[in-house]
């Protein structure tokens, strides 16, 4: 699978190196230990083997993630018994337990899978006893939590029959004591699902833990309904995912019959030419971060010594929209350039030029920022996609095209190729 479609004009001018488009796919190195999940162009979701490049959605850009995991050990709903109505949680999938009824039926229609993810259709029938939460308690054996960690818990859901009317569904994070008790919880936005396919209808809650008490975390999928007023709905619950960070990644799963806290390994592209990068060039790329993060930078571009001390980096600073160019030497920061502001889920165009004077770096052609400074020497390796050499602090979102250029270019270059459309 090769990536789509690269902008005319930052791609493919005189001097520059091909790093990542369309047909460069293998100039980037590309190490991942272990399996993960990636969205086709249709939307759904596929297996893409070990150390193999992820390329994603319509625009086949190159899916980067930081290593991530799912602490739910049965995101697949297996061992659930279908066709029957619960009873003491007898129909639920195994680790998953009826926190509160409110004497609803749930039955459990049917275990399976659609557009990649594993499923459930429950259906919720009959009349509340009175007004509050049904809630499904999605894993039973509570993650182990701090004070001041971060965790997000995502799903799927689509609706299939009936409808919600005024009942609301929405994802849990309920804090808990060492012995189990509830402490305190929150709720996630509300969700608003719809007859269309279950890959495109994601609930994401974002948690940070707030009591110093809290030692574990349980992730619980909720339904407010009021007393009295009947109901009749079924809907298909997804790939359910309690994950540490301030961000929603791609589905980490078990293998199928074998449940178990899964684990994805990080994505590592990179590229390291012989005789390293020099002490003067330029690199281009285009990129799009899906959401920002809460809790952690996002990386899109990283040229090193393999080590943080001596870096040039392109990224997107924890909690908000703002990208940045930073260099460092020594381990102490020589620069930090402010480019301007992203929008969530829309590509842009970063340029990065250095040499030994200075650094210079510009978004969307826009005003150049640039900063005079000695630069660190014996940069000689390219990350895309990150910006730390650990690894974890990856875009999390996807690099559709990236180009080197042996020398510094002019500010009005730099302007005009991150302009081009």
């Amino acid at each position: 699978m090769t990536p789509g479609m690269v902008m005319p004009g930052l791609l493919g001018g005189p001097g520059g190196l091909r790093l990542l488009g369309p047909g460069y796919a293998g100039r980037l190195a590309t190490l991942r230990a272990g399996g993960a999940l990636a969205a086709d162009a249709s939307g759904a979701f596929r297996p893409v083997a070990a150390n193999q490049p992820r390329f994603q959605g319509p625009a086949g850009r190159l899916l980067v993630e930081a290593a991530g995991g799912n602490a739910i050990r049965n995101p697949r709903m297996e061992g659930a018994a279908v066709g029957s109505q619960l009873g003491a949680g007898a129909s639920l999938p195994s680790f998953w337990a009826t926190v509160i009824s409110l004497g609803l039926r749930i039955g459990v229609m049917d275990v399976g899978s659609e557009d990649g993810l594993p499923c459930m259709d429950l259906r919720l029938y009959g009349t509340p006893t009175a007004t509050g939460a049904v809630r499904l308690s999605m894993e039973a054996a509570n993650a182990a939590a701090a004070q001041g960690q971060g965790w997000t818990l995502s799903c799927f859901l689509r609706l299939l029959a009936g409808n919600l009317g005024t009942s609301v569904a929405r994802t849990q994070i309920v804090e808990r004591s060492g012995g189990g008790g509830f402490l305190t919880s929150t709720t996630g936005p509300a969700m608003a699902p719809g007859p269309g396919a279950l890959a495109g209808q994601r609930s994401v809650h974002q948690h940070s833990v707030a009591l110093a008490a809290t030692t574990q975390v349980t992730p619980e999928f909720t339904l407010s309904v009021e007393g009295g007023v009947a109901l009749d709905v079924t809907l298909r619950l997804g790939a359910p995912q309690l994950e540490a960070g301030g961000r929603a990644t791609t589905p980490v799963l078990p293998p199928a019959g074998q449940p178990g806290v899964a684990a994805r390994a990080a994505d590592q592209p990179s590229w390291t030419p012989q005789g390293g990068l020099g002490g003067a060039g330029t690199v281009l790329l285009r990129a799009l971060l899906p959401a920002t993060n809460a809790l952690a930078d996002q990386g899109l571009l990283q040229l090193d010594d393999g080590t943080d001390g001596n870096r040039l980096a392109l990224l997107n600073p924890a909690g908000g929209t703002a990208l940045r160019a930073l260099a460092q030497a020594g381990g102490a920061t020589l620069a930090s350039l402010a480019l301007g502001e992203m929008t969530p889920g829309v590509p842009f165009r970063l340029g990065l030029a250095w040499s030994a004077t200075g650094l210079a770096a510009c978004l969307n052609g826009g005003v150049v920022a640039g900063a005079t400074a000695a630069l660190p020497g014996g940069l000689g390796r390219l990350l895309a996609g990150h910006a730390a050499a650990a690894l974890d602090r990856a875009a999390n979102g996807e690099i559709e095209a990236i180009e080197h250029r042996p020398v510094r270019l002019p500010d009005a270059a730099l302007q005009a190729l991150t302009a081009a459309a």
